[in-house]
């Protein structure tokens, strides 16, 4: 009898052991069906923001390398525009030196950082620091009077142009044994004062500086005469000269300290 009840309690257990075992592989199986979309959502969004992190520090990445790209294209563009200023001063030496300006005359070599057409000035990158002083000549390479230093700073100095009409210079014509007088007009015109009556000039003759102790020396090149005014009731004839500068494509200027 004992026997038969453990053989039936044996066959209890396994079959308890059975059911159970079934129901719990069912009921992981349910809930795995229901939190199944549910992980898979969170899954996909986890992945979803783990791109927009990628891609925002794939942006960042880009942007600071394009930042780089810009500041070598900068660097590079600086180097080009100092190489660019070297040739020019260099061709500007050169010049300077082939019609020997630097055995006529101690020189200082400027930049011209600013022009006042309007008001005939012009400013130079070169001041008190560099030596420069009041009422010293400016000059181009060819050797054309441009004006006078007449405000000096530390670092830069104004430069008032012969075109300026507080600006006379005694000058002389080409072939002509006389002296005359060049004033400033404004806006960049210039012309000729006190000529002779009875002397011969004509459209196209040469106007050059003439010397004055201590300010100016003698021979620079103003420009030329044209339109001549000669009339019997004036003492003396007056023309309008063409400078030989253009005030729009000077660069580089000298100084000259001693003559």
């Amino acid at each position: 009898m004992k026997t038969g009840l453990k053989i039936i309690s044996i066959i209890l257990v396994v079959l308890f052991l059975f059911f159970l075992n079934f129901y719990q592989k069912n009921i992981k199986n349910f809930f795995y069906f229901i939190s199944s979309p549910i992980e898979k959502f969170l899954w996909q969004k986890g992945k979803e923001t783990s791109n927009i992190f990628e891609t925002i520090f794939e942006a960042q990445k880009l942007k600071i390398e394009n930042r780089d790209l810009e500041l070598k294209n900068q660097e590079l563009l600086q180097s080009q525009i100092l190489l660019t200023e070297l040739k020019e001063e260099n061709e500007t030496l050169r010049k300077a030196l082939g019609i020997g300006l630097e055995k006529e005359f101690k020189l200082f070599f400027s930049n011209v950082i600013g022009k006042d057409i309007l008001n005939d000035y012009i400013l130079i990158n070169k001041g008190s620091e560099d030596g420069i002083s009041k009422d010293l000549v400016v000059i181009t390479e060819e050797k054309v009077l441009v004006g006078r230093v007449d405000e000096v700073y530390k670092d830069f100095s104004r430069v008032i142009l012969i075109s300026n009409p507080q600006i006379s210079i005694p000058a002389e014509i080409l072939d002509k044994e006389t002296n005359i007088l060049v004033k400033g007009k404004g806006s960049g015109r210039i012309f000729a004062d006190f000529i002779p009556l009875d002397l011969e000039v004509s459209s196209g003759d040469v106007v050059f500086s003439a010397f004055a102790k201590k300010t100016l020396p003698r021979g620079l090149l103003i420009g030329m005469l044209k339109e001549i005014k000669k009339e019997d009731i004036e003492p003396f004839q007056q023309a309008e000269i063409t400078p030989f500068f253009n005030l729009s494509q000077i660069d580089n200027l000298f100084i000259i300290k001693e003559f």
